[in-house]
C-alpha cells in the first residue's frame, strides 16, 4: 500500500511539473528567448444578418409635390390648397370666409372671418384688390394662399391707421399674404 501511495504521489508530482513546464513555455518563462511565442488566433463568430420582417418593408419617404403657383394678369399670385366643390364666388355675391393675413416673413397681422357682418360682397371694391381677385372663382370648401404685391394690398399709403391708437398695421409698400377658406356663398 505504501508503494501505491508513493506511486500516486510521484505521478501527481510529474503531472504538476509537466503542467508547470508547459505553462512557463507558453508564457515565455523559459530560458531560451530566441523562439517567438505564437500569438493565439482569435475565434471569430460571424454575426448573422437579420432578415427584413415581412410585415415591415422599408419605403422611401415621398418628396412632397410642390403646389403650383398661378400668376394672374394683375400680378396676383395664388396657390390652390384645396379645391372646393360647392357654390362659386362670383362678382357681387356675399361670401363667408375664414382668413389669416401674414407678412411675407410669416408674421401674422390679422385673422378673422366675415360671418358677423353677414358676409361681404366680393369683387365690388369693399376689400383690397388682391383679396377680391383672389377669392373670385373659388368654390365653397376651397382654400387658397394669396400672395399680394403692395399695389394689390394697401399700396403706397399702407393700411388705414387705427383711430384710437394711431398705429398702422400694414406699412406703405408692403406685400402681404392671405390664407383664405371659403365657407359659404349667398
Amino acid at each position: 500500500m505504501k508503494n501505491n501511495l508513493l506511486f500516486r504521489r510521484g505521478m501527481t508530482l510529474a503531472a504538476l511539473t509537466l503542467t508547470l513546464g508547459v505553462a512557463l513555455t507558453g508564457c515565455g518563462g523559459g530560458d531560451d528567448d530566441s523562439t517567438p511565442t505564437p500569438t493565439p488566433t482569435p475565434i471569430v463568430t460571424p454575426t448573422p444578418t437579420p432578415s427584413p420582417s415581412p410585415s415591415v418593408s422599408p419605403t422611401p419617404t415621398p418628396t412632397p409635390t410642390p403646389i403650383p403657383t398661378v400668376t394672374t394678369a394683375s400680378g396676383l399670385q395664388y396657390q390652390e390648397l384645396v379645391v372646393g366643390t360647392g357654390a362659386e364666388a362670383t362678382t357681387g355675391k356675399k361670401v363667408f370666409v375664414n382668413y389669416i393675413g401674414t407678412f411675407t416673413d410669416g408674421r401674422q397681422f390679422e385673422a378673422g372671418n366675415f360671418d358677423a357682418a353677414g358676409g361681404i360682397a366680393i369683387g365690388v371694391g369693399q376689400l383690397v384688390p388682391g383679396f377680391d381677385e383672389g377669392v373670385l372663382g373659388m368654390k365653397v370648401g376651397g382654400k387658397r394662399k394669396l400672395f399680394l404685391t403692395s399695389a394689390l394690398a394697401y399700396g403706397v399709403n399702407g393700411s388705414p391707421r387705427n383711430p384710437q391708437t394711431g398705429e398702422q398695421t400694414i406699412p406703405p409698400n408692403t406685400p402681404i399674404n392671405f390664407e383664405v377658406e371659403l365657407t359659404n356663398v349667398q
